[in-house]
């Protein structure tokens, strides 16, 4: 729960569109795994700091723009990590972002 709440607060969150939208979808991948992606019209993540969000406290706006902490992506990252998942996305400022993950069927099924 916390996975989907993380990522799609963010999408609303991280947006200054009158209409924000958040978009889920899911496919079933080779291998056993399904893979999930939520994404937003929001502000969008420059490439330089892409890999960076996932750091435990990395904030890339001030308190006065955005209120958090910095830890929602590195905990989502761990939960994902957890079920033998991997967590990455596709974004361009100022167009939104899609984060991806993909899960293991077995793990899914069992929780």
């Amino acid at each position: 729960h916390q996975l989907f709440q993380n990522l799609i607060e963010n999408g609303l969150k991280y947006n200054k569109n009158e209409a924000p939208k958040v978009e889920l979808n899911y496919k079933e991948k080779q291998g056993g795994k399904i893979e999930f992606s939520i994404g937003d019209n929001g502000i969008g993540i420059k490439p330089a700091y892409q890999k960076d969000i996932f750091k435990m406290f990395k904030r890339l706006h001030n308190h006065e723009e955005y209120s958090g902490t910095g830890i929602g992506l590195a905990i989502c990252k761990r939960i994902v990590a957890q079920y033998q998942g991997e967590l990455w996305l596709e974004s361009e400022e100022g167009k939104g972002s899609v984060f991806f993950f993909d899960l293991p069927v077995a793990s899914i099924e069992m929780n």
